[in-house]
């Protein structure tokens, strides 16, 4: 039994790069759209917080990922991999707007909607008998 399993784990552990993606080595950077092209797939970003990362970026992109309201001046996180000689080039596998908010996942919006009670578990912010 200790051979079976000791002989698993082996197998697992080579495995295990070959099957494992790339999403480990990708990079997510918050940064502010300076220009763009969504005939190309193309634009040039600047980083929100430097980071060690260059002042502007070139991002390429697959145009069908892209959000459809995307303009210049907007601040988007874009998820993918930065060339590793410096010349500021990334791919992009993943573009959109992230939300610095208190729930990330939705979870805490949905508890009590089980129960009949609606977003915020019933509570409502406009109307409050405590004031």
């Amino acid at each position: 039994m200790r051979w079976f399993l000791l002989a698993t784990i082996s197998i697992f552990w080579a495995l295990l790069p070959v099957s494992m993606p790339d999403a480990l080595s990708q990079e997510a950077l918050t940064v502010r759209v300076i220009s763009l092209d969504h005939d190309q797939g193309a634009m040039i970003v600047e980083p929100v917080s430097t980071g060690g990362y260059p002042e502007r970026i070139t991002v390429h992109y697959d145009p069908d990922q892209a959000p459809p309201r995307l303009s210049p001046q907007d601040i988007i996180r874009i998820q993918g991999l930065l060339s590793p000689d410096g010349s500021g080039q990334f791919t992009a596998s993943h573009i959109g707007y992230g939300k610095n908010t208190a729930d990330p996942t939705g979870v805490r919006s949905r508890i009590g909607k089980c129960r009949g009670q609606g977003y915020r578990g019933g509570k409502s912010q406009e109307k409050s008998w405590r004031k």
